[in-house]
């Protein structure tokens, strides 16, 4: 069995050999960059965040909001979207926060219930008000004043 330190020095240097091929990858020009740390159960939101930010159009937050967005409704590895783990009470509620890097903007939303689209209503938060994190009924009360539609989050699994 790995020592502590042993896996420890592992992740590191996994660590360092990512951030290498990052600055070579940056330094020869070849962005825009899309990066899942997940694993195939998150390979068709990379695909979408990919098409969406080399389509010569949208902007690199259009790309993580729409890649997002893939995982909310195919429910990656039943941790993303409605379907999820329900909370202590029971309840399956919904949390998403989304970065600006250039700005550096916030928006996030925590203890969303009934709203499927997690990821977009935290960016509406981001375009639409001066918080940068709404929980609970006031998250859900600002995505249904937005136009997101009421939808159970619950599934047979989620019961």
């Amino acid at each position: 069995m790995a020592s502590r330190l042993e896996i420890s020095t592992r992740n590191v240097i996994c660590i360092k050999i990512v951030l290498f091929y990052l600055i070579l990858i940056a330094e020869s020009g070849q962005l825009p960059l899309v990066v899942n740390t997940w694993g195939p159960p998150f390979f068709n939101a990379t695909k979408k965040a990919w098409t969406v930010i080399t389509n010569g159009v949208s902007s690199s937050l259009d790309a993580v909001e729409l890649g997002c967005s893939v995982c909310e409704v195919e429910q990656c590895d039943g941790t993303v979207g409605y379907g999820g783990s329900p909370d202590e009470n029971g309840i399956t509620t919904l949390d998403a926060m989304i970065m600006d890097g250039d700005s550096l903007d916030v928006g996030s939303v925590g203890c969303l219930k009934n709203i499927r689209g997690a990821i977009s209503v935290a960016r509406s938060v981001m375009v639409h008000t001066g918080h940068t994190l709404l929980v609970g009924e006031d998250a859900t009360q600002f995505a249904k004043q937005m136009g997101f539609k009421e939808q159970s989050l619950e599934t047979n699994r989620s019961l």
